[in-house]
Protein backbone atom coordinates (compact mmCIF):
# COMPACT_ATOMS: atom_id res chain seq x y z
CA UNK A 1 0.00 0.00 0.00
CA UNK A 2 1.24 3.45 -0.91
CA UNK A 3 -0.20 6.60 0.64
CA UNK A 4 0.69 10.13 -0.47
CA UNK A 5 1.43 13.10 1.76
CA UNK A 6 1.13 16.40 -0.08
CA UNK A 7 3.45 18.77 1.75
CA UNK A 8 1.25 21.67 0.72
CA UNK A 9 -2.30 21.83 -0.58
CA UNK A 10 -5.86 22.97 -0.07
CA UNK A 11 -8.43 21.52 2.30
CA UNK A 12 -10.09 18.26 1.18
CA UNK A 13 -13.27 18.36 -0.88
CA UNK A 14 -15.86 15.82 0.18
CA UNK A 15 -17.71 14.24 -2.75
CA UNK A 16 -19.10 11.31 -0.71
CA UNK A 17 -22.67 10.94 0.51
CA UNK A 18 -24.04 9.08 3.52
CA UNK A 19 -25.56 5.87 2.11
CA UNK A 20 -27.03 3.72 4.86
CA UNK A 21 -25.97 6.07 7.67
CA UNK A 22 -27.66 8.72 9.77
CA UNK A 23 -26.05 11.35 11.96
CA UNK A 24 -28.34 11.68 14.99
CA UNK A 25 -27.90 13.98 17.96
CA UNK A 26 -28.42 12.40 21.38
CA UNK A 27 -27.95 14.69 24.36
CA UNK A 28 -24.66 16.53 23.87
CA UNK A 29 -23.21 13.80 21.66
CA UNK A 30 -23.70 12.81 18.02
CA UNK A 31 -24.30 9.21 17.01
CA UNK A 32 -23.55 7.54 13.70
CA UNK A 33 -26.44 5.13 13.21
CA UNK A 34 -26.76 2.37 10.62
CA UNK A 35 -28.99 -0.71 10.34
CA UNK A 36 -26.62 -2.99 12.25
CA UNK A 37 -25.47 -0.65 15.01
CA UNK A 38 -24.45 2.77 16.23
CA UNK A 39 -21.44 4.48 17.77
CA UNK A 40 -20.37 7.92 18.93
CA UNK A 41 -19.02 10.37 16.37
CA UNK A 42 -15.77 11.46 18.00
CA UNK A 43 -14.04 13.40 15.23
CA UNK A 44 -14.26 14.50 11.58
CA UNK A 45 -16.28 12.09 9.43
CA UNK A 46 -16.58 11.41 5.68
CA UNK A 47 -18.43 8.90 3.46
CA UNK A 48 -18.03 6.90 0.25
CA UNK A 49 -20.17 4.12 -1.24
CA UNK A 50 -21.68 2.42 1.84
CA UNK A 51 -18.73 3.23 4.05
CA UNK A 52 -18.09 5.89 6.66
CA UNK A 53 -14.76 6.88 8.16
CA UNK A 54 -13.98 9.09 11.13
CA UNK A 55 -10.70 9.98 12.78
CA UNK A 56 -9.70 10.91 16.33
CA UNK A 57 -6.59 10.39 18.43
CA UNK A 58 -4.52 8.82 15.67
CA UNK A 59 -7.19 6.20 14.87
CA UNK A 60 -9.17 5.87 11.65
CA UNK A 61 -12.47 4.13 12.31
CA UNK A 62 -14.05 2.65 9.19
CA UNK A 63 -17.68 1.51 9.24
CA UNK A 64 -19.32 -0.72 6.64
CA UNK A 65 -23.07 -0.06 6.55
CA UNK A 66 -23.66 -3.77 5.89
CA UNK A 67 -21.76 -5.04 8.95
CA UNK A 68 -22.23 -4.61 12.72
CA UNK A 69 -18.50 -4.34 13.50
CA UNK A 70 -16.17 -1.44 12.77
CA UNK A 71 -12.46 -1.57 12.00
CA UNK A 72 -10.11 0.70 13.94
CA UNK A 73 -6.92 1.52 12.04
CA UNK A 74 -4.05 3.01 14.02
CA UNK A 75 -1.23 4.81 12.19
CA UNK A 76 1.14 7.55 13.33
CA UNK A 77 0.43 9.87 10.40
CA UNK A 78 -3.14 10.76 11.40
CA UNK A 79 -2.49 12.09 14.91
CA UNK A 80 -3.22 15.75 14.11
CA UNK A 81 -6.09 15.60 11.60
CA UNK A 82 -8.06 18.82 11.19
CA UNK A 83 -10.64 17.90 8.53
CA UNK A 84 -11.26 14.94 6.24
CA UNK A 85 -13.07 14.28 2.99
CA UNK A 86 -13.36 11.78 0.18
CA UNK A 87 -12.45 12.86 -3.33
CA UNK A 88 -11.68 11.06 -6.58
CA UNK A 89 -11.31 7.63 -4.98
CA UNK A 90 -9.14 8.85 -2.10
CA UNK A 91 -9.59 9.83 1.51
CA UNK A 92 -7.99 13.22 2.07
CA UNK A 93 -6.92 14.23 5.54
CA UNK A 94 -5.78 17.75 6.27
CA UNK A 95 -2.84 17.57 8.69
CA UNK A 96 -0.54 20.17 10.13
CA UNK A 97 2.13 18.94 7.68
CA UNK A 98 -0.08 18.86 4.58
CA UNK A 99 -2.71 16.65 2.95
CA UNK A 100 -2.51 12.86 3.38
CA UNK A 101 -4.24 10.95 0.56
CA UNK A 102 -5.26 7.33 1.22
CA UNK A 103 -6.76 5.22 -1.58
CA UNK A 104 -10.29 4.20 -0.58
CA UNK A 105 -9.54 0.75 -2.01
CA UNK A 106 -6.85 0.36 0.69
CA UNK A 107 -9.35 1.15 3.42
CA UNK A 108 -11.88 -1.29 1.96
CA UNK A 109 -9.20 -3.98 1.91
CA UNK A 110 -8.30 -3.26 5.54
CA UNK A 111 -11.98 -3.48 6.49
CA UNK A 112 -12.35 -6.86 4.77
CA UNK A 113 -9.18 -8.40 6.20
CA UNK A 114 -8.49 -6.35 9.36
CA UNK A 115 -4.86 -7.53 9.51
CA UNK A 116 -3.17 -6.96 12.87
CA UNK A 117 -0.24 -5.20 11.15
CA UNK A 118 0.46 -3.98 7.63
CA UNK A 119 3.37 -1.95 6.26
CA UNK A 120 2.62 1.09 4.11
CA UNK A 121 4.81 3.52 2.23
CA UNK A 122 4.13 7.21 2.75
CA UNK A 123 5.38 9.24 -0.21
CA UNK A 124 5.71 12.97 0.28
CA UNK A 125 5.05 14.97 -2.85
CA UNK A 126 4.75 18.66 -3.66
CA UNK A 127 1.79 19.37 -5.94
CA UNK A 128 2.81 23.03 -6.33
CA UNK A 129 6.48 22.38 -6.95
CA UNK A 130 8.25 24.46 -9.62
CA UNK A 131 11.75 23.08 -10.03
CA UNK A 132 12.68 25.87 -12.49
CA UNK A 133 11.69 28.77 -10.26
CA UNK A 134 14.27 31.40 -9.38
CA UNK A 135 12.92 34.18 -7.14
CA UNK A 136 14.98 37.23 -6.09
CA UNK A 137 15.16 38.15 -2.42
CA UNK A 138 16.80 40.75 -0.17
CA UNK A 139 18.29 40.52 3.31
CA UNK A 140 16.57 43.39 5.19
CA UNK A 141 18.33 42.99 8.52
CA UNK A 142 20.69 40.73 10.45
CA UNK A 143 20.68 40.35 14.23
CA UNK A 144 23.15 37.88 15.66
CA UNK A 145 22.63 34.63 13.79
CA UNK A 146 19.16 35.59 12.51
CA UNK A 147 18.60 37.10 9.08
CA UNK A 148 15.22 38.40 7.89
CA UNK A 149 14.85 37.92 4.13
CA UNK A 150 12.13 39.42 1.89
CA UNK A 151 11.26 37.06 -0.98
CA UNK A 152 10.02 39.00 -4.01
CA UNK A 153 7.12 36.74 -4.96
CA UNK A 154 3.88 38.31 -6.27
CA UNK A 155 3.04 38.64 -2.59
CA UNK A 156 6.19 39.55 -0.67
CA UNK A 157 7.03 36.91 1.93
CA UNK A 158 9.48 37.08 4.79
CA UNK A 159 11.48 34.21 6.21
CA UNK A 160 14.17 33.93 8.85
CA UNK A 161 17.27 31.86 8.23
CA UNK A 162 20.72 31.42 9.78
CA UNK A 163 22.87 34.37 8.62
CA UNK A 164 26.19 32.73 9.57
CA UNK A 165 25.39 29.38 7.94
CA UNK A 166 24.43 30.98 4.61
CA UNK A 167 26.86 33.92 4.68
CA UNK A 168 24.21 36.62 4.68
CA UNK A 169 24.71 40.32 5.27
CA UNK A 170 22.25 43.20 5.53
CA UNK A 171 21.25 44.57 2.10
CA UNK A 172 22.55 41.51 0.21
CA UNK A 173 20.65 40.42 -2.92
CA UNK A 174 20.09 36.65 -3.04
CA UNK A 175 17.81 34.23 -4.96
CA UNK A 176 15.77 31.23 -3.93
CA UNK A 177 15.44 28.37 -6.42
CA UNK A 178 13.33 25.23 -6.88
CA UNK A 179 10.04 26.29 -5.28
CA UNK A 180 8.27 23.55 -3.28
CA UNK A 181 5.30 25.82 -2.57
CA UNK A 182 4.94 29.59 -2.08
CA UNK A 183 7.49 30.67 0.48
CA UNK A 184 9.33 27.31 0.57
CA UNK A 185 12.38 26.46 -1.56
CA UNK A 186 14.97 23.71 -1.69
CA UNK A 187 18.00 26.00 -2.29
CA UNK A 188 19.36 29.52 -2.13
CA UNK A 189 22.00 31.30 -4.27
CA UNK A 190 24.21 33.70 -2.30
CA UNK A 191 26.83 35.88 -4.09
CA UNK A 192 30.32 34.34 -3.89
CA UNK A 193 29.05 30.94 -2.69
CA UNK A 194 27.99 27.70 -4.30
CA UNK A 195 24.27 26.88 -4.26
CA UNK A 196 23.19 25.92 -0.73
CA UNK A 197 20.37 23.64 0.40
CA UNK A 198 17.55 25.24 2.42
CA UNK A 199 15.31 22.19 2.83
CA UNK A 200 15.28 18.89 1.03
CA UNK A 201 12.14 17.16 -0.25
CA UNK A 202 10.87 14.63 2.23
CA UNK A 203 12.07 11.04 1.64
CA UNK A 204 9.89 7.93 1.48
CA UNK A 205 8.74 6.74 4.87
CA UNK A 206 7.65 3.28 5.94
CA UNK A 207 4.91 3.07 8.55
CA UNK A 208 3.09 0.25 10.26
CA UNK A 209 -0.69 0.17 10.25
CA UNK A 210 -2.47 -1.76 12.99
CA UNK A 211 -6.07 -2.88 12.46
CA UNK A 212 -8.59 -4.40 14.84
CA UNK A 213 -12.22 -5.34 14.32
CA UNK A 214 -14.46 -4.29 17.21
CA UNK A 215 -18.16 -4.23 17.99
CA UNK A 216 -18.96 -0.58 18.78
CA UNK A 217 -20.93 0.51 21.81
CA UNK A 218 -23.97 2.62 21.07
CA UNK A 219 -23.62 5.79 23.19
CA UNK A 220 -27.39 5.71 23.61
CA UNK A 221 -27.39 2.10 24.81
CA UNK A 222 -30.12 1.48 27.35
CA UNK A 223 -31.89 4.78 26.68
CA UNK A 224 -35.12 3.02 25.73
CA UNK A 225 -34.68 -0.09 27.93
CA UNK A 226 -37.07 0.83 30.69
CA UNK A 227 -38.12 -1.45 33.54
CA UNK A 228 -41.89 -1.21 33.46
CA UNK A 229 -43.85 -0.41 36.60
CA UNK A 230 -46.20 -3.06 37.93
CA UNK A 231 -48.48 -3.00 40.92
CA UNK A 232 -46.32 -5.41 42.95
CA UNK A 233 -43.02 -3.71 42.01
CA UNK A 234 -44.32 -0.25 42.91
CA UNK A 235 -45.61 -1.62 46.21
CA UNK A 236 -42.12 -2.94 47.01
CA UNK A 237 -40.55 0.45 46.18
CA UNK A 238 -43.14 2.23 48.34
CA UNK A 239 -42.39 -0.12 51.22
CA UNK A 240 -38.67 0.56 50.96
CA UNK A 241 -39.22 4.33 50.61
CA UNK A 242 -41.28 4.35 53.81
CA UNK A 243 -38.52 2.42 55.63
CA UNK A 244 -35.20 3.19 53.88
CA UNK A 245 -33.19 1.31 56.52
CA UNK A 246 -35.21 -1.88 56.10
CA UNK A 247 -32.61 -4.23 54.61
CA UNK A 248 -35.15 -7.02 54.27
CA UNK A 249 -37.32 -4.84 52.05
CA UNK A 250 -34.24 -4.00 49.98
CA UNK A 251 -33.37 -7.67 49.53
CA UNK A 252 -36.94 -8.49 48.53
CA UNK A 253 -36.88 -5.75 45.87
CA UNK A 254 -33.53 -7.00 44.50
CA UNK A 255 -34.84 -10.56 44.40
CA UNK A 256 -37.95 -9.39 42.56
CA UNK A 257 -35.76 -7.73 39.91
CA UNK A 258 -33.79 -10.96 39.52
CA UNK A 259 -36.92 -13.10 39.33
CA UNK A 260 -38.23 -10.80 36.59
CA UNK A 261 -35.05 -11.44 34.58
CA UNK A 262 -33.84 -7.86 34.74
CA UNK A 263 -30.09 -7.77 33.89
CA UNK A 264 -29.52 -4.89 36.32
CA UNK A 265 -30.28 -7.14 39.31
CA UNK A 266 -26.90 -8.88 39.19
CA UNK A 267 -25.01 -5.57 39.00
CA UNK A 268 -27.03 -4.04 41.84
CA UNK A 269 -26.33 -7.13 43.95
CA UNK A 270 -22.58 -6.73 43.34
CA UNK A 271 -22.74 -3.05 44.34
CA UNK A 272 -24.69 -4.02 47.45
CA UNK A 273 -22.02 -6.58 48.35
CA UNK A 274 -19.28 -3.96 47.96
CA UNK A 275 -17.78 -5.64 44.89
CA UNK A 276 -16.02 -3.70 42.16
CA UNK A 277 -18.26 -2.78 39.23
CA UNK A 278 -16.95 -1.00 36.13
CA UNK A 279 -18.44 2.28 34.96
CA UNK A 280 -19.76 0.56 31.82
CA UNK A 281 -21.49 -2.14 33.89
CA UNK A 282 -22.99 0.45 36.19
CA UNK A 283 -24.24 2.52 33.26
CA UNK A 284 -25.79 -0.55 31.65
CA UNK A 285 -27.56 -1.39 34.92
CA UNK A 286 -29.01 2.12 35.19
CA UNK A 287 -30.55 2.04 31.70
CA UNK A 288 -32.16 5.34 30.64
CA UNK A 289 -31.16 7.06 33.89
CA UNK A 290 -27.55 7.62 32.73
CA UNK A 291 -28.72 9.61 29.72
CA UNK A 292 -30.71 12.06 31.83
CA UNK A 293 -28.98 12.17 35.20
CA UNK A 294 -25.52 12.68 36.67
CA UNK A 295 -23.94 12.26 40.12
CA UNK A 296 -26.03 9.13 40.65
CA UNK A 297 -25.41 7.64 44.09
CA UNK A 298 -26.41 4.22 45.43
CA UNK A 299 -27.70 3.12 48.81
CA UNK A 300 -27.61 -0.56 49.63
CA UNK A 301 -27.05 -1.44 45.97
CA UNK A 302 -29.99 0.53 44.57
CA UNK A 303 -30.00 3.98 42.93
CA UNK A 304 -30.86 6.59 45.55
CA UNK A 305 -30.00 10.11 44.34
CA UNK A 306 -28.95 12.15 41.33
CA UNK A 307 -29.53 15.34 39.36
CA UNK A 308 -30.51 16.22 35.81
CA UNK A 309 -27.78 16.77 33.24
CA UNK A 310 -27.68 20.15 31.43
CA UNK A 311 -28.46 18.75 27.96
CA UNK A 312 -30.63 15.62 28.15
CA UNK A 313 -31.67 13.84 24.93
CA UNK A 314 -34.48 15.47 22.99
CA UNK A 315 -36.09 12.14 22.17
CA UNK A 316 -39.71 11.46 23.10
CA UNK A 317 -39.21 7.69 23.36
CA UNK A 318 -36.14 7.97 25.57
CA UNK A 319 -37.85 10.56 27.79
CA UNK A 320 -40.90 8.33 28.22
CA UNK A 321 -38.67 5.37 29.09
CA UNK A 322 -36.82 7.49 31.65
CA UNK A 323 -39.92 8.90 33.34
CA UNK A 324 -41.60 5.51 33.53
CA UNK A 325 -38.58 3.51 34.72
CA UNK A 326 -38.84 1.59 37.99
CA UNK A 327 -35.24 2.50 38.86
CA UNK A 328 -36.22 6.17 38.84
CA UNK A 329 -38.99 5.34 41.28
CA UNK A 330 -36.38 3.94 43.70
CA UNK A 331 -34.60 7.30 44.05
CA UNK A 332 -35.40 9.38 47.12
CA UNK A 333 -33.46 12.50 46.03
CA UNK A 334 -33.68 14.07 42.57
CA UNK A 335 -32.25 17.55 42.05
CA UNK A 336 -32.69 19.80 39.02
CA UNK A 337 -28.97 20.62 38.88
CA UNK A 338 -28.35 22.55 35.65
CA UNK A 339 -31.03 20.63 33.80
CA UNK A 340 -34.05 22.08 31.98
CA UNK A 341 -36.98 23.07 34.18
CA UNK A 342 -39.46 21.75 31.60
CA UNK A 343 -38.12 18.23 32.03
CA UNK A 344 -37.91 18.60 35.80
CA UNK A 345 -41.56 19.59 35.94
CA UNK A 346 -42.48 16.48 33.93
CA UNK A 347 -40.24 14.46 36.20
CA UNK A 348 -41.76 15.51 39.52
CA UNK A 349 -45.20 14.90 38.04
CA UNK A 350 -44.37 11.35 36.92
CA UNK A 351 -46.59 8.73 38.61
CA UNK A 352 -43.60 6.43 39.04
CA UNK A 353 -41.79 8.63 41.59
CA UNK A 354 -43.21 6.92 44.65
CA UNK A 355 -39.83 6.92 46.39
CA UNK A 356 -39.12 10.65 46.02
CA UNK A 357 -38.57 12.42 49.33
CA UNK A 358 -36.12 15.24 48.49
CA UNK A 359 -36.62 17.60 45.56
CA UNK A 360 -36.02 21.14 44.34
CA UNK A 361 -38.77 23.74 44.54
CA UNK A 362 -36.90 25.94 42.09
CA UNK A 363 -39.96 27.84 40.81
CA UNK A 364 -43.63 28.20 41.60
CA UNK A 365 -44.37 26.02 38.55
CA UNK A 366 -42.25 23.20 39.95
CA UNK A 367 -43.77 23.67 43.40
CA UNK A 368 -47.24 23.50 41.87
CA UNK A 369 -46.35 20.18 40.24
CA UNK A 370 -44.98 18.85 43.52
CA UNK A 371 -48.08 20.01 45.34
CA UNK A 372 -50.40 18.34 42.84
CA UNK A 373 -48.49 15.04 42.44
CA UNK A 374 -46.31 14.49 45.51
CA UNK A 375 -48.71 15.49 48.30
CA UNK A 376 -47.66 14.18 51.72
CA UNK A 377 -44.61 12.48 50.25
CA UNK A 378 -41.71 14.93 50.51
CA UNK A 379 -39.45 15.61 53.50
CA UNK A 380 -36.99 18.10 51.94
CA UNK A 381 -37.43 21.03 49.56
CA UNK A 382 -34.33 22.75 48.19
CA UNK A 383 -33.74 25.93 46.25
CA UNK A 384 -37.11 27.62 46.88
CA UNK A 385 -36.72 31.17 45.52
CA UNK A 386 -37.36 33.45 48.50
CA UNK A 387 -37.81 36.53 46.32
CA UNK A 388 -40.68 34.81 44.47
CA UNK A 389 -43.63 35.51 46.75
CA UNK A 390 -45.90 33.05 44.95
CA UNK A 391 -43.35 30.26 45.35
CA UNK A 392 -43.02 30.87 49.09
CA UNK A 393 -46.81 30.99 49.42
CA UNK A 394 -47.00 27.44 48.02
CA UNK A 395 -45.03 26.16 51.01
CA UNK A 396 -47.98 26.62 53.36
CA UNK A 397 -50.14 24.25 51.28
CA UNK A 398 -51.35 21.19 53.18
CA UNK A 399 -49.72 19.00 50.52
CA UNK A 400 -46.34 20.03 51.95
CA UNK A 401 -47.21 19.23 55.56
CA UNK A 402 -44.75 16.32 55.44
CA UNK A 403 -41.81 18.60 54.54
CA UNK A 404 -39.46 19.14 57.48
CA UNK A 405 -36.47 20.78 55.77
CA UNK A 406 -36.78 23.86 53.56
CA UNK A 407 -34.03 25.79 51.81
CA UNK A 408 -34.91 29.37 50.88
CA UNK A 409 -32.56 30.81 48.27
CA UNK A 410 -32.27 34.47 47.29
CA UNK A 411 -32.74 34.86 43.54
CA UNK A 412 -33.35 38.50 42.84
CA UNK A 413 -32.75 41.91 44.35
CA UNK A 414 -35.96 42.73 46.27
CA UNK A 415 -34.92 41.16 49.59
CA UNK A 416 -35.57 44.36 51.53
CA UNK A 417 -39.12 44.56 50.21
CA UNK A 418 -39.81 40.88 50.85
CA UNK A 419 -38.30 41.03 54.36
CA UNK A 420 -41.43 42.79 55.67
CA UNK A 421 -43.37 39.52 55.27
CA UNK A 422 -40.76 37.04 56.39
CA UNK A 423 -41.95 36.61 59.97
CA UNK A 424 -45.51 35.94 58.81
CA UNK A 425 -44.27 33.47 56.21
CA UNK A 426 -41.99 31.65 58.64
CA UNK A 427 -44.85 31.60 61.11
CA UNK A 428 -46.95 29.73 58.53
CA UNK A 429 -44.20 27.11 58.27
CA UNK A 430 -43.50 26.81 61.96
CA UNK A 431 -46.54 24.71 62.76
CA UNK A 432 -44.84 21.63 61.35
CA UNK A 433 -41.53 21.88 63.24
CA UNK A 434 -39.59 22.90 60.16
CA UNK A 435 -35.86 23.31 59.76
CA UNK A 436 -35.27 26.35 57.51
CA UNK A 437 -32.03 27.32 55.78
CA UNK A 438 -31.75 30.81 54.29
CA UNK A 439 -29.13 31.14 51.53
CA UNK A 440 -28.01 34.43 49.99
CA UNK A 441 -24.91 35.26 47.93
CA UNK A 442 -24.94 38.80 49.40
CA UNK A 443 -23.98 39.33 53.03
CA UNK A 444 -26.09 42.49 53.28
CA UNK A 445 -29.24 40.53 52.42
CA UNK A 446 -28.36 37.86 54.97
CA UNK A 447 -27.74 40.47 57.68
CA UNK A 448 -31.03 42.21 56.90
CA UNK A 449 -33.02 38.99 57.27
CA UNK A 450 -31.03 37.92 60.35
CA UNK A 451 -31.82 41.22 62.10
CA UNK A 452 -35.52 40.42 61.69
CA UNK A 453 -35.58 36.67 62.32
CA UNK A 454 -33.02 36.16 65.10
CA UNK A 455 -34.74 38.35 67.74
CA UNK A 456 -38.08 36.68 66.94
CA UNK A 457 -36.78 33.11 66.67
CA UNK A 458 -37.87 31.97 70.13
CA UNK A 459 -41.51 32.82 69.33
CA UNK A 460 -41.55 31.48 65.77
CA UNK A 461 -41.78 27.82 66.68
CA UNK A 462 -39.28 26.69 64.03
CA UNK A 463 -37.17 23.67 64.89
CA UNK A 464 -34.09 25.46 63.53
CA UNK A 465 -33.10 28.38 61.36
CA UNK A 466 -29.74 28.75 59.59
CA UNK A 467 -28.44 31.94 58.00
CA UNK A 468 -24.97 33.23 57.18
CA UNK A 469 -23.27 30.19 58.71
CA UNK A 470 -25.16 30.58 62.02
CA UNK A 471 -27.70 27.96 63.12
CA UNK A 472 -30.35 28.58 65.77
CA UNK A 473 -31.87 25.39 67.19
CA UNK A 474 -34.82 25.22 69.57
CA UNK A 475 -34.21 22.77 72.43
CA UNK A 476 -35.96 21.91 75.71
CA UNK A 477 -33.49 24.18 77.49
CA UNK A 478 -33.88 27.14 75.14
CA UNK A 479 -32.15 28.26 71.98
CA UNK A 480 -28.81 26.80 70.98
CA UNK A 481 -26.51 28.89 68.76
CA UNK A 482 -23.88 27.28 66.56
CA UNK A 483 -21.58 29.36 64.35
CA UNK A 484 -19.42 27.87 61.60
CA UNK A 485 -15.82 29.00 61.11
CA UNK A 486 -16.85 31.06 58.09
CA UNK A 487 -19.98 32.51 59.65
CA UNK A 488 -20.82 36.16 58.95
CA UNK A 489 -19.51 37.81 62.11
CA UNK A 490 -22.27 40.43 62.65
CA UNK A 491 -24.88 37.64 62.44
CA UNK A 492 -22.96 35.46 64.89
CA UNK A 493 -22.57 38.40 67.29
CA UNK A 494 -26.28 39.24 67.04
CA UNK A 495 -27.29 35.62 67.78
CA UNK A 496 -24.99 35.40 70.82
CA UNK A 497 -26.14 38.76 72.16
CA UNK A 498 -29.82 37.95 71.64
CA UNK A 499 -29.60 34.72 73.58
CA UNK A 500 -27.02 36.02 76.06
CA UNK A 501 -24.28 33.65 75.01
CA UNK A 502 -20.56 34.33 75.23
Amino acid sequence: MEWKLAAHGSAPINDGRADGFEDKKFGKANRLVWFHGARAIVGPIAYWKRFAVMVAGGVLTVVDADRPEVVEITVDHVADVRTIGTHAGELWLELGAGILAIPLADLEQLVRRAPSETSITVVTWHPLRNAFARVPAKVVWVTGRDALVNIQEPRVRQIRIDANAYGLEKGMQVAFVDQLWPGAYTSVDVPGRARQSVQAPQPLRIANVHSVRVTPRDPAAGAWDSIARTGPSIALVEQLAANPDDEVAREVLLDALGDAGEPCAATFALIRAGKRVSAAEQDAALGPLVHFMTSIKFRGGLPASGELIPHPPDDAGATAAFLGDLRLAMMDTIRIGRGPERLYRDLVGSPSLVGLRRADGSSHWVLQGLRDHRAGQLTHLYGVPYTNKLAVAFLSASAFASVRHIELVVRGSNVAKRAHDILDELGELAGHERHVVFVSPRQNDARLVAQIVIPAFAELGLASFKIGGVTLTRTAKGTQVQAEDRAIQPIADLARATFELT
